[in-house]
């Protein structure tokens, strides 16, 4: 936070995610995130009865009856406001700056109260002020300008919007702050305490807290670094579960290819063999076909044109050559040879 006051980070900071301008009567959200009243009721046109915070994504229900304008306000943007917008009217300059207690220049602290900027020396005498900032950084960062005193920054109207009358007094029942006049009309009965009272006592819870929260945050940054790490970790496991798995598959490939051509070569010569078989069977019963189909066609011609004395004289000669021939023919060689599949 060294530049705190920088107008860059001021406008940064005061400006609503809904509306990207800078926060008009700006209202917290349970998730301690804050927008503009006006942008938080656009939110209830379609979450009447709950917003998600456009931050966090969290769930706050509408109070009723007062819908969104019962939100509690954001008096820490409200006081921010307040600076930026003086900051960006006179140009503030650290070098022109002086410390409005004492006149020295180097102011790092303000004090909310008396509206004004404090050296390092006032700061010290000046911490008992219950409204005294802790916000104290330096304004080196800033920009030329010629503002000497902050005190026309605008005075803190802290009054009862209802009675005109200073909220001095805290309502723990209705959790308001009220002045004199409330209490006389409404809060008779409650538990009250007056602010100042009221905040000792709550500063110590408050700031406990806080100091908790504060020590979870070297925690989870740490528990951010190592899952940053582990994710690391784990992309670089899958680069090489991956490139193992590339491995087995490019040897599971070769060897199968290597198989494949083995088996290919075993199956190349079976059928081979096969084919070779089949082939002479085919030609073995080519041959014995064309000798048939000789025999017939001559035993045909000798029938239909020989007389009975021809036919007489080659009875014995046509007898033995086909008796030879019957003998020489076995069908079933001629059936063709049944393989199973190769397997």
């Amino acid at each position: 936070m060294e530049n705190f006051f920088q107008l860059g980070k001021l406008q940064e900071q005061l400006t609503c995610a809904v509306c990207l301008d800078i926060y008009t009567n700006p209202r917290t959200l349970s998730c301690l995130h804050s927008y503009c009243e006006e942008c938080l009721q656009g939110l209830t046109i379609y979450q009447p009865h709950s917003i998600t915070c456009p931050n966090c994504r969290c769930s706050t229900k509408v109070p009723t009856p007062g819908g969104v304008t019962k939100f509690p306000p954001a008096f820490h943007l409200n006081g921010l406001r307040d600076i930026y917008n003086t900051l960006k009217r006179t140009s503030l300059s650290a070098r022109n700056v002086t410390c409005d207690n004492c006149g020295s220049p180097n102011d790092i602290g303000y004090c909310r109260s008396c509206r004004g900027f404090l050296c390092p020396v006032c700061i010290d005498d000046h911490v008992g002020c219950s409204e005294f900032s802790s916000l104290q950084q330096s304004l080196a960062s800033l920009g030329g300008g010629g503002l000497t005193s902050l005190n026309q920054l605008p005075e803190n109207k802290d009054l009862c919007r209802q009675h005109s009358e200073p909220l001095e007094t805290f309502c723990r029942t209705c959790n308001e702050v009220i002045c004199l006049q409330c209490i006389v009309n409404d809060h008779s009965a409650h538990d009250t305490v007056n602010l100042v009272d009221g905040y000792f006592e709550d500063y110590p819870l408050l700031e406990s807290s806080l100091n908790t929260i504060g020590q979870m945050i070297p925690s989870i940054n740490h528990s951010l670094i190592d899952i940053d790490n582990q994710i690391e970790d784990v992309r670089e496991q899958d680069e090489i579960i991956k490139a193992e798995i590339r491995l087995m598959v490019e040897d599971l490939t070769k060897a199968l290819q290597k198989s494949a051509r083995l088996l290919t070569a075993d199956v190349e010569k079976i059928t081979e063999a096969r084919m070779a078989r089949l082939l002479e069977q085919k030609k073995l019963a080519k041959s014995a076909l064309k000798q048939t189909t000789h025999i017939k066609s001559y035993m045909d011609q000798c029938l239909q044109v020989g007389t009975i004395q021809q036919i007489a004289l080659s009875k014995k000669q046509m007898m033995e050559r086909m008796n030879a021939l019957k003998d020489q023919i076995k069908l079933e060689e001629f059936i063709p040879i049944q393989y199973t599949a190769v397997k």
